[in-house]
């Protein structure tokens, strides 16, 4: 994902989005961190289970969405 977005962002901006890229995922990581320990220690650990199980879910799904663009033809080779 992350080389796919620097190839859509202009040379000039590669570092601010790179850096920024890394921000958002760093806040992300202990944001839910954080929130699965809460509810872990609060509610039920089988709370803390499903959150981190729901978040795999929203991974796989996306990562197995069709995104609709076709594969580039290859070529025959005649030898």
């Amino acid at each position: 994902m992350n080389t796919s977005l620097m190839e859509q962002v202009p040379k000039h901006f590669m570092g601010r989005v790179q850096n920024a890229f890394y921000f958002v995922g760093t806040f992300l990581q202990i944001a839910l961190s954080l929130t699965v320990g809460s509810v872990a220690q609060k509610v039920s650990l089988a709370g803390g289970f499903a959150i981190i199980g729901s978040v795999y879910l929203v991974a796989f799904l996306s990562a197995v969405w069709p995104i609709g663009l076709e594969a580039p033809a290859i070529p025959d080779v005649v030898q």
